[in-house]
């Protein structure tokens, strides 16, 4: 065999225990952004907001608002961590979690 497969077989083996890390904020930014491809509404900038876990809990809109005035806010998603489940994990609940108060989205997708 040549030595590139061999190169090409220990990479191989050597990947299938490589963990890949991201953080609930990346992903969440990626989720938000990704919403607005090809979507009706263009928005400039794009942020993904933390929201705290309590019961009753302020509204995605109110604190997107807190952002700046010209925020809005056009979804909201729970980013499920690896203790919960083993791999994460995303729900998205659209326009209905900007009004939501109880515990469920974590964060707030708020554009300008």
């Amino acid at each position: 065999m040549s030595p590139m497969i061999w190169y090409l077989l220990i990479f191989l083996c050597c990947m299938k225990g490589v963990v890949l890390s991201y953080s609930k904020d990346e992903v969440a930014l990626a989720i938000c952004t990704a919403e607005t491809n090809g979507s009706m509404t263009f928005y400039g900038r794009v942020l993904a907001v933390r929201r705290t876990c309590t019961n009753p809990g302020k509204k995605c809109k109110d604190i997107c608002k807190e952002q700046g005035a010209t925020y809005h806010c056009f979804d909201a998603v729970h980013i499920y961590s690896r203790s919960t489940l083993k791999y994460l994990a995303a729900h998205r609940y659209l326009l209905h979690g900007c009004d939501a108060t109880y515990c469920g989205p974590n964060y707030c997708c708020c554009g300008q």
